[in-house]
């Protein structure tokens, strides 16, 4: 018997390498053909035009790919790569999945277009035939659609990436935003690459570095200027007069965690001189120097939640969030935050400078702490609930600053402005036979005028 399951043995192995004599004999012909299969289909359904013009095996298990261009039919080209080359990972094919070693990318071109009269990127969000009801609420699991979504995003990145001259230009009837990247590259965890802005007129140049590990689901990124100026965000400002600029920005994911239906995610974001600047906020430039969030998320199927344990840090305080968002069965919002007693000074040291500039210079002692609560049903909104206490120990203000705030305890004269333009001067005190005292007027039309008027009304 030995002999005979000798031989049985013998002959499926030499059938085996036969087959992968085979393989490798005819692999680039079953890549022309599965790949012009599924381009034809991407085509046919999105009616658009992927061409390849040539793709092959190197080695054992590489993959290059040259001359890929993405363009819809009538329209400009979106993408475009001079050469694609990777190693697919052997084990995870067994499987089923793709997952790449390396990745290295030349050339690489994106082309984003929308005007009035055309764009070449609607095509990837055609319309499916089937119509949802938007009234309801899908039942999905949150918890389980995040943890994929993060997991598929870990798994894609190559433990090596080398990306040499890749672009990025979006185009519309008022904007012209080129972002360049002369090289990007992951090696041994660790990435770092310089991106390039260039926004109708203004340039801008970041530095990016930081460290990525897929398998541990850790990420931390680091963004700072390589000008002497500090980094813009580009866009906002073109497309709503919003301006947000940093010196250092950084993000990082310590840990994600998933069991018993909840993701749990521990990281920090962090920021020097976060600079914001838009009308309806500040005239001025508003900045907080230091800015610091530790953040613990939970997501749980039907929720979104930050834990109290999350502590933000801006400029010399520190408080404790809690937020809760539920989905369903019916959507409730909750928010609480509690910020310890501190020290006043500290607490009005540490408003962002230009949003109060009437408490600019102001001096102060003893301690101040605030609490916060807010909850919603949208089932029962008349049960609102919202309370917001300022509270104070020993404290006392001492010195009023650059605005002289004792000035309305006596007659002073008062202009009245338009969008900046003085309409009328007049007296505000007993001389004044028009003049009547706050005290004596109704605690009713004070809340309609402040309900009415915007948040600077008495400013």
């Amino acid at each position: 018997m030995k002999p005979r399951w000798n031989k049985i043995v013998i002959g499926i192995g030499v059938a085996f390498l036969i087959l992968i004599a085979l393989f490798f004999v005819g692999r680039n012909s079953l890549l022309h053909y599965f790949l012009d299969k599924k381009l034809a289909k991407f085509s046919e359904h999105y009616h658009t035009k992927i061409l390849v013009e040539q793709a092959s095996f190197k080695g054992l298990n590489g993959l290059l790919l040259e001359s890929i261009t993405v363009a819809p039919s009538l329209s400009d080209t979106l993408i475009h790569v001079d050469t694609l080359f990777s190693n697919i990972r052997i084990f995870p094919l067994l499987m089923g999945k793709i997952r790449f070693s390396n990745l290295e990318i030349s050339n690489s071109s994106v082309h984003i277009i929308r005007k009035k009269t055309r764009d070449n990127f609607s095509f990837l969000l055609k319309n499916k035939s089937e119509k949802r009801d938007t009234t309801i609420i899908e039942k999905r699991d949150y918890s389980l659609l995040a943890e994929s979504l993060l997991s598929s995003v870990f798994d894609a990145i190559p433990a090596s990436v080398n990306l040499k001259n890749s672009s990025i230009k979006i185009e519309t009837d008022s904007l012209q935003l080129t972002t360049k990247i002369p090289q990007f590259s992951v090696n041994n965890h660790l990435f770092h690459s310089q991106i390039n802005f260039s926004e109708n007129e203004k340039t801008q140049h970041w530095l990016v570095e930081g460290s990525i590990y897929s398998s541990d689901r850790k990420a931390d990124i680091k963004i700072f200027s390589g000008d002497t100026v500090h980094s813009e965000i580009p866009i906002l400002n073109q497309k709503w007069k919003l301006k947000i600029g940093f010196d250092t920005l950084r993000m990082k994911l310590s840990e994600m965690d998933y069991r018993e239906d909840k993701l749990q995610l521990t990281g920090s974001v962090s920021s020097d001189n976060l600079q914001l600047n838009h009308w309806r906020i500040s005239p001025n430039d508003v900045v907080i120097k230091k800015q610091n969030i530790d953040f613990s998320i939970r997501v749980g199927s039907n929720f979104l939640q930050v834990d109290s344990t999350t502590l933000v840090t801006y400029n010399k305080v520190s408080y404790h969030p809690f937020l809760k968002f539920q989905l369903y069965p019916v959507k409730q919002f909750e928010l609480d935050a509690n910020l310890a007693e501190c020290d006043g000074q500290d607490f009005f040291d540490s408003f962002p400078t230009g949003l109060f500039s009437t408490l600019d210079g102001i001096k102060t002692k003893g301690k101040l702490f605030y609490r916060l609560h807010f909850f919603i049903d949208t089932q029962h909104p008349d049960d609102l609930q919202f309370s917001s206490y300022l509270g104070k120990n020993n404290f006392k203000i001492t010195g009023f600053g650059n605005t002289p705030l004792t000035k309305i305890n006596s007659e002073f004269n008062f202009t009245a402005y338009d969008k900046d333009r003085p309409i009328r001067t007049f007296n505000v005190g007993s001389s004044n036979p028009n003049y009547t005292p706050i005290q004596s007027i109704s605690t009713y039309l004070k809340a309609s005028v402040l309900t009415s008027e915007d948040g600077n009304f008495y400013s």
